[in-house]
């Protein structure tokens, strides 16, 4: 049985796992901002105010919209970190590969500190998990062949700006497009394939993959010098990151009008607290087929047995489902209860410094419940207290 005596260590590891995290996604937004300066603003400036003829144009541009989007991704990691995975992970990437190019063009090793901050920040993570992961229905087809269609012209580009980085034979190279843009196609390539997994803000990967790309491909048809794409691809650039945006809000609207829950009218006879069925326990008692208390599976079997069910009662709601989690965009006036009968699967799982208790009814219901070590070693005591009272007397 659990005791509630380490909860205040494991709240002191917790407590400091937290100021760390934070701390490393402080400090990383920090750099991002000391590194970009004022460019952090050229993606929303930067179409009237650079001169279209400069070859920096589209570097410019390009980079700056990825510097961005790494702020973006560090300062969301202050807010909602855990329903932002895809964000923590686009904010690694930048910065390895930054850190990656710097070293390529043999600047200093404490470049790598951007990367180690990164790593920390992945390492102290919120969420459940930051490996990106595949959930039921993603990637729909239309949006993996997006992504196939995007994601292999962009490590052709890709390829060319790293041999102009390396080698270095050219006056654009020489300003650091080479580096800057193969940050950018490594970039817009790795978002682009997270936002179509099931990892949690996947959105964040959708929008941010658009942006990159499409801010590419529009810089290339503005301006022809060498580090932009040209107008034929810079034309499909433009066209992959509309559709692909437009797609994932498709996606995403059908969800939410298919996503519908469908009720029965049997909760009428849904029981709503075993204590209430004590007298149909005592009858069966009497005819000689009593449980042993002392036994948790004769007593659960002991309990009258339900259709499988889910019911989901909202009060003063308006909701939209958001990247697979309904989230309340109404009034603070709200209230849910969640019932699920008929558990046909249950387990307990370490979940931190807590335990997680999951449910499952065997028709697609699935319920997870995390409670802090006092509240499971309370549960435990009304099991036992349950059981004493469903004893039959002699």
């Amino acid at each position: 049985m659990l005791t509630p005596g380490p909860t205040m260590g494991h709240g002191s590891v917790r407590s400091t796992r937290a100021f760390v995290f934070y701390g490393a996604v402080v400090l990383l937004a920090v750099v991002v901002v000391g590194g970009a300066g004022a460019s952090l603003v050229t993606p929303l400036v930067g179409w009237v105010t650079m001169d279209r003829t400069d070859p920096r144009f589209v570097h410019d541009l390009a980079v700056s919209t990825v510097l961005f989007v790494a702020f973006i991704a560090a300062v969301v990691q202050l807010v909602r970190p855990a329903r932002h995975v895809v964000a923590a992970l686009s904010l690694a990437t930048v910065v390895t590969g930054i850190a990656g190019v710097v070293l390529l063009t043999g600047g200093p090793t404490s470049i790598l500190l951007l990367p180690a901050l990164a790593a920390l920040v992945l390492a102290l993570h919120p969420a459940d998990s930051v490996v990106p992961r595949v959930a039921d229905g993603s990637p729909s087809r239309r949006r993996l062949l997006l992504v196939a269609g995007g994601v292999l012209p962009l490590v052709v580009y890709g390829g060319g700006q790293l041999r102009r980085l390396l080698g270095g034979a050219d006056a654009d190279a020489a300003f650091g497009a080479g580096g800057g843009m193969t940050v950018v196609v490594l970039t817009a390539a790795v978002v682009s394939v997270l936002a179509v997994t099931g990892t949690p803000g996947r959105r964040f990967g959708t929008w941010s993959a658009g942006l990159v790309v499409g801010t590419l491909g529009l810089a290339s048809l503005l301006s022809g010098v060498a580090s932009g794409v040209g107008p034929v691809w810079g034309t499909l650039a433009v066209a992959w990151a509309m559709v692909f945006v437009v797609t994932d809000a498709l996606e995403t609207h059908d969800v939410a009008v298919t996503g519908t829950l469908e009720t029965r009218d049997t909760h009428a006879d849904a029981p709503r607290h075993p204590s209430r069925h004590r007298r149909r326990d005592r009858e069966s008692a009497g005819r000689g087929d009593s449980a042993d208390s002392t036994d948790p599976r004769r007593f659960a079997r002991s309990l009258p047995r339900v259709e499988s069910m889910l019911t989901l009662d909202l009060s003063d709601f308006v909701i939209e489902l958001d990247e697979g989690t309904v989230k309340h965009v109404g009034t603070k006036t709200k209230g849910a209860t969640v019932k699920l009968y008929h558990v046909t699967e249950s387990e307990a799982r370490a979940f931190g410094d807590r335990v997680k208790f999951v449910f499952d009814d065997g028709e697609g219901n699935h319920v997870e419940v995390a409670l802090d070590p006092e509240q499971v070693t309370a549960i435990l005591s009304d099991v036992d207290d349950l059981r004493d009272d469903e004893q039959p007397s002699a």
